[in-house]
């Protein structure tokens, strides 16, 4: 049988684990968001700034 200590140090680290992969599904979530924006404004021909600022940087992607 575990001890309480190390029951609660294996929660820690579960919770742990989840707070960082929810923090990567928000930030990916918010990736997809931005390319959401891109593409609708590339098909309507007005840049965003995030358009403007990769096109400055060079860093466009087809």
């Amino acid at each position: 049988m575990k001890s309480i200590e190390e029951v609660l140090k294996m929660k820690l680290s579960q919770r742990d684990r989840i707070a960082r992969e929810i923090d990567i599904l928000q930030q990916a979530n918010r990736i997809i968001e931005l390319e959401s924006e891109n593409n609708a404004s590339d098909q309507q021909g007005i840049p965003t700034p995030f358009i403007a600022a990769a096109d400055q940087a060079g860093k466009r992607w087809p």
